[in-house]
């Protein structure tokens, strides 16, 4: 009832009973935990917290504090804090949960299994990669020891350690992970079922950050093909297929197109979330994008502003996503020649980095390279250096040695060098460049 979209009929069916005041204690919970599973399935996640809370109170009063039904409750609790951001409550709900299921479960459990890949992701959501594959690689042992050569769970698990190496930037390790996914719900899923859809943009995802963007098309139509076949006309999933395909067109400057996708997720946006959800922050965001990639800088300012107002409405102040709208802002800003504003909210930005990630996170890099360039324009070049070095020193410890924004980083030092007559020192900073671009993108691919 509550995962093909009825949320009304699946409300009155928990809440009805609960008008009647005559369920048992032992009843209420399984009703709660109902109202707040709906809640959670709509994004209303302050209330779907307050229905599991309910139902977690009854239950630490009814039952043994390791009793088996307390598990799926903190796993709810846990669920709606990964979805708003509050990681460590996440953690700390997900951990009760993974303690109740060692004490009642044997060793090699699935259900083990999916706590290990639950708390991984939450560590993905915070860029600790290790510590998400550490848990991956858990669910994983367990999963192969109890579990049939290509049953939908293992894929699972591939697809979270593709999407690890992915974030990493290892692109052609995320392609094996996702080809082991692939591999496995084609033979154990329909042709046209939705999970098969998600592996196909998720290839897709890679090849786009590849450049190779024939490739990423390709799979971002097979994708969008089985959900346009298998979902309800507005769902969620046929937008972020459009948006993903709006992306490659932006990337190979065709702006009309991109503008195109980007609108048509922003209409499935509007009708089936929550006016302040973070999917229409991520919509607005990518359509202020091609109009600065157009030089229609007003517009840009203006989606870039709805962004931040949905932001500043559902994200802790210091979450990396509004350091990535002020990042945006200052790009605008960097762009009109008005360097002063540019540093204004650069400074924002590394602000909250400096806050929310870890010291050596890529993302502080490109905050630091984007304060060299505005340097740079300013023609400041030992500012300029200075803040791409500190940029580079994140990307060597924090990416593989042939990432693409190393390549970009070098590029950067060699033209400050090449300004300041540096010719030779300028040169060896552009053959890295090239060394990196070279082995990264395919011939036909412009370097």
């Amino acid at each position: 009832m509550l995962y093909i979209g009825k949320y009304d009929y699946a409300h009155q069916y928990f809440t009805l009973p609960l008008q009647s005041n005559q369920l048992s204690q032992s009843v209420l919970p399984r009703h709660y935990y109902g109202i707040g599973t709906v809640y959670s399935l709509q994004h209303e996640y302050d209330k779907a917290l307050e229905y599991y809370e309910k139902a977690l109170e009854i239950q630490l009063t009814s039952l043994p504090s390791y009793h088996p039904s307390l598990a799926p409750t903190y796993t709810k609790i846990g669920l709606v804090s990964q979805a708003t951001h509050e990681y460590d409550t996440a953690l700390e709900y997900y951990e009760k949960a993974l303690q109740i299921q060692m004490k009642s479960l044997p060793q090699y459990h699935p259900t083990l299994a999916t706590i290990y890949t639950t708390i991984g992701s939450v560590y993905n959501d915070r860029d600790e990669y290790d510590k998400a594959l550490e848990y991956y690689e858990k669910a994983l042992e367990i999963q192969m020891k109890s579990l049939p050569r290509y049953h939908p769970s293992l894929a699972t698990t591939y697809t979270a350690m593709g999407l690890v190496y992915n974030d990493r930037g290892e692109y052609n390790k995320a392609l094996e992970y996702y080809e082991k996914a692939l591999e496995i719900k084609m033979k154990s899923l329909p042709p046209c079922h939705p999970t098969l859809a998600t592996t196909y943009m998720n290839i897709g995802v890679v090849y786009s950050r590849k450049g190779e963007y024939g490739k990423a098309l390709e799979y971002y139509e097979k994708a969008l093909q089985i959900q346009m076949k298998s979902l309800p006309p507005y769902h969620p999933s046929l937008a972020t297929a459009y948006t993903n395909i709006g992306l490659v067109y932006n990337d190979r400057g065709e702006y009309n197109k991109a503008l195109e996708y980007y609108e048509k997720a922003l209409e499935i946006e509007r009708k089936c979330l929550p006016s302040y959800h973070q999917s229409l922050a991520t919509t607005y965001t990518n359509i202020g994008l091609v109009y600065k990639d157009r030089g229609k800088y007003d517009k840009a300012l203006e989606y870039y502003e709805k962004t931040q107002k949905i932001q500043m409405k559902f994200l802790p102040p210091y979450h990396r996503s509004l350091a990535t709208t002020y990042t945006n802002i200052g790009a605008v800003y960097n762009d009109t020649g008005e360097y002063e504003k540019a540093l204004e909210y650069y400074a924002k930005a590394q602000e909250i980095q400096m806050k929310s990630l870890s010291p050596y996170h890529p993302s502080l890099a490109t905050t630091y390279t984007n304060i060299g360039s505005v340097y740079n324009y300013k023609g400041e070049y030992s500012k300029a250096i200075e803040y791409y070095e500190k940029g580079l020193e994140i990307q060597m410890k924090s990416l593989p040695p042939y990432h693409p924004s190393l390549a970009t980083t070098y590029m950067n030092i060699g033209s400050v060098q090449n300004d300041n007559g540096e010719y030779d020192r300028a040169l060896e900073y552009y053959e890295k460049a090239l060394k990196i671009r070279m082995k990264l993108l395919p011939q036909y691919q412009p370097l």
